[in-house]
């Protein structure tokens, strides 16, 4: 008769929320419990495949036992748990979209092939500008780099090295991992042996700015231009993002480039620079991979002369882009190894908490465009991108292109 109030009410309370997981009307100990169990439910029930990465029994122990910890957890620990859950599955497209409620601090670093390096500060620290970091907090950066690998959503090692600019900002993270003693600023150890403080309200940001701006970083902004070489008889396409320019239909702005081609016979060379793009809508670029495919058949371009250039930042639709011209003209492809896989998940939608209305995005679709399934696509030709090409403001690829 009594047995019952002998079982532990962790006990029950885990029975209870367990329970709750399959109700049709469960009942919720707090709007954070409520926004987790929406959080898992709408991720199962939408995702194409939202177990391929990480089994469903590890998912759901992990829902539950931060659904029994929520009233004890404050909102940014409840945010990290969630990011932690949602980076084990794998799929660069479904993130839990939360950044903007922590505390970014005034810095960035690049990960370059020789180390991270930092290149924007507080004004206070210019000083610092350049430095290689090879600590934080007299926490070797490896291992920084390796506790951040457990809330980044990444798909192969490009695509992290991307998202950690981002990530390493991110101060409440740093207090996470037990980095700080102090949650007001981070000491970053340089190889210098200098010692570099980014306080909390650091004050204006400011970036290096090297002696020259090399063509590819000159206006990233724009969704698509190009330019005339002479000197190189080369055109340089930039194409930034898989959309159409409200100015400049895609169509028209291929019709510029075939005309810049035929008025200038001279012209033997093709780049086209993919490094910034992180996908969109992949149909877009249709107009211009027919205009190369017609160039080659008619013999006007050689297709070892159509350079495709690519990147950590290459992503999605720019992927399935890369691997269309590949396919269909195979030309040279020519950078470091993409931030997206060549079969990746996609198709993208969205839904939001219904408590605390952050946003979660997750893939609707599994594409199989390519017979390589490795984790990125492998350029024919590897040019490593480096502190040296950084500060003096140098392209390596464009440089290898013109030297071809």
């Amino acid at each position: 008769m009594n047995r019952l109030k002998k079982i532990p009410c962790y006990f029950l309370l885990l029975t209870f929320l367990l329970c709750s997981c399959g109700d049709e009307s469960p009942t919720f100990l707090n709007n954070w419990d409520e926004d987790v169990y929406y959080f898992a439910k709408n991720l199962e029930d939408n995702h194409v495949d939202l177990f391929f990465n990480v089994s469903k029994q590890e998912f759901y122990s992990d829902i539950e036992s931060l659904r029994m910890k929520t009233d004890s957890l404050s909102k940014v620990d409840i945010l990290i748990e969630l990011s932690k859950i949602i980076a084990k599955i794998g799929d660069s497209h479904t993130q839990f979209v939360f950044q903007h409620e922590l505390t970014a601090l005034p810095f960035t670093v690049q990960w370059l092939d020789d180390g991270l390096f930092l290149d924007r500060v507080s004004s206070g620290n210019s000083e610092f500008l350049g430095s290689e970091i090879t600590a934080i907090n007299s926490i070797p950066i490896a291992d920084i780099i390796d506790n951040f690998r457990t809330v980044i959503p990444f798909e192969n090692e490009s695509n992290f090295k991307n998202q950690f600019v981002t990530y390493s900002r991110l101060l409440e993270y740093y207090s996470e991992f037990d980095i700080v003693e102090n949650p007001s600023y981070i000491q970053l150890n340089l190889a210098s042996g200098g010692t570099c403080f980014i306080e909390q309200n650091g004050g204006e940001i400011i970036e290096f700015m090297p002696p020259k701006t090399p063509l590819f970083k000159s206006n990233p902004s724009t969704i698509y231009w190009f330019q005339h070489l002479p000197e190189e008889n080369m055109v340089y396409i930039q194409y930034n993002s898989c959309q159409e320019r409200s100015d400049l239909s895609f169509e028209d702005f291929t019709q510029q480039i075939t005309t810049q081609l035929n008025e200038n016979l001279t012209i033997d060379k093709i780049a086209i620079d993919l490094r910034h793009n992180g996908g969109g809508n992949s149909t877009i670029m249709h107009p211009l991979i027919n205009a190369l495919e017609d160039l080659v058949n008619e013999n006007r371009i050689e297709k070892e002369h159509i350079y495709l250039i690519i990147g950590r930042k290459t992503f999605s639709s720019a992927i399935l882009n890369t691997i269309e011209i590949k396919e269909k003209i195979d030309n040279i492809i020519i950078g470091e190894p993409s931030g997206g896989k060549p079969n990746h998940y996609g198709e993208v939608r969205s839904f939001r908490l219904p408590n605390s209305n952050l946003q979660v995005t997750y893939s609707t679709k599994y594409f199989t465009h390519s017979e390589d399934d490795g984790s990125s696509i492998i350029p024919d030709v590897i040019v490593p991108y480096n502190s040296t090409h950084l500060f003096e403001g140098l392209d390596p690829v464009l440089e290898r292109i013109i030297e071809d």
